[in-house]
């Protein structure tokens, strides 16, 4: 799945928060079984498994562009299945290496 972040006043950690939270509260707001709850189903569970697998720190760090300081838009595609995360900004993938996620 993919989830785009729009890093503008937050760092990539403090964004993916706030629309993990922006999607709960939308899906408890229209609990009617749709295909847009399904989808919804899927965001929030990638996402969740996003916040809890990134090492932020080391991407803060490693890349500049995931502090929030400047406005940038990153592509996350998350496949929860396999507990791969890739990290894409400007269509090119971040480097990272396993230890990257915890």
């Amino acid at each position: 799945m993919q989830i785009q972040l729009i890093l503008k006043k937050h760092c990539i950690e403090t964004e993916a928060k706030h629309l993990y939270e922006r999607l709960v509260k939308k899906y408890f707001r229209n609990i009617k079984l749709s295909p847009d709850q399904t989808l919804l189903e899927e965001q929030i569970e990638c996402l969740k498994t996003f916040l809890e697998k990134t090492d932020f720190g080391y991407l803060r760090s490693t890349y500049p562009v995931m502090n929030g300081k400047q406005l940038s838009s990153v592509l996350i595609d998350i496949f929860v299945k396999g507990n791969d995360i890739k990290i894409f900004h400007n269509k090119k993938q971040m480097q990272t290496k396993l230890d990257d996620f915890k």
